[in-house]
């Protein structure tokens, strides 16, 4: 594989840079990570920020009929990542709901096993969210960003 299509592979490309620079939460991504990097840059394809969120969740396997119950690590616009107690045994783009509370608020979603990363831990992405929903859940990642910069502040004083 050539030098450029490599680049392009990676996210390292000229046109990448256009592109996520044409998206404002991008934008700033570019700029710190090229700020604080020496070696190749990899770009986040990612569409939304990722939060650090610690709940409980549960995952239930909408074919097996089954649930698996864990904690949520990261949540975002368009999925999460949770830690299951028990192994992970199914496969990727197996259809599951999610559901997890955050301060009290309930949230169920459908969604899809997009990753694997570990025999417990596994990348969910969101699917047919309703505006209902995608309100929900826009509320509480806002709700989670203004908590991380109140502790944020907190450690700075």
């Amino acid at each position: 594989m050539d030098d450029a299509r490599q680049k392009e592979d990676a996210g390292d490309s000229p046109r990448a840079d256009a592109e996520d620079a044409r998206r404002p939460e991008s934008a700033a991504k570019i700029v710190e990570r090229k700020a604080f990097t020496n070696g190749p840059v990899r770009y986040d394809r990612r569409k939304n920020l990722r939060y650090e969120v610690d709940d409980s969740a549960a995952i239930h396997l909408v074919r097996v009929g089954s649930i698996l119950r864990g904690r949520i690590l990261d949540l975002s616009a368009s999925g999460c990542r949770i830690r299951t107690n028990d192994r992970f045994l199914v496969g990727i783009y197996t259809f599951v709901e999610v559901e997890f509370r955050h301060q009290g608020m309930p949230l169920r979603l459908a969604g899809v096993i997009q990753a694997i990363h570990d025999r417990n831990t596994v990348g969910i992405r969101f699917l047919d969210v309703s505006l209902r929903k995608r309100q929900q859940l826009e509320g509480l990642i806002e709700d989670i960003r203004e908590i991380g910069e109140l502790r944020a502040a907190q450690a700075r004083s």
